[in-house]
């Protein structure tokens, strides 16, 4: 299994939406993560807390929070677990993408592709959807088809008539 050798947790806070996902079902519109609430038990340790946000196929606001956490053994493993069953299951980041900054001026990651350790549900999380769409997906879809996940058909999640706005700065 390739994953990330080393990842900045600080850089994978913020906001992200989906850029792209092998879920067949996905209904939803407008979703957004806010990484945040970061807490470091040990110097490796940690937890956060992703709060999603979007619209369901009625047009309803939906939220849930869930928690993703590593320990000192599991350099990259973010077991994510949600508040339905139905949600619960380990994501690893196999992959992030170049550093870029916020609008308030904070280093992160531009995109970052997470996936299970069988690499048949994937999450590729991106930054900007249209500036993924623009410079980053097919890289992505080229890394990820030369890495093992090249049966799978990707859905690419709906963002019109959705507004976002920069309403907090992330302290670290």
């Amino acid at each position: 299994m390739t994953l990330v050798e080393e990842l900045d947790v600080i850089k994978l806070m913020g906001r992200w939406f989906d850029g792209l996902t092998s879920r067949r079902d996905y209904t939803r519109t407008c979703i957004v993560h806010q990484y945040g609430g970061m807490k470091m038990r040990e110097r490796t340790d940690f937890s956060f807390k992703d709060t999603r946000i979007h619209r369901d196929a009625s047009g309803q606001m939906q939220t849930e929070t869930v928690r993703g956490e590593r320990s000192r053994d599991a350099n990259v493993q973010i077991p994510m677990e949600g508040s339905e069953k139905s949600n619960q299951a380990t994501f690893w980041v196999y992959k992030v993408g170049p550093l870029g900054r916020d609008s308030f001026g904070n280093w992160q990651y531009e995109y970052a592709i997470t996936s299970n350790c069988m690499k048949d549900s994937v999450l590729v999380l991106a930054r900007h959807p249209k500036r993924f769409d623009r410079e980053y997906k097919e890289e992505v879809l080229e890394w990820m088809k030369g890495n093992g996940f090249e049966d799978q058909t990707f859905v690419h999640p709906v963002y019109t008539n959705c507004s976002y706005t920069d309403s907090f700065a992330l302290s670290y």
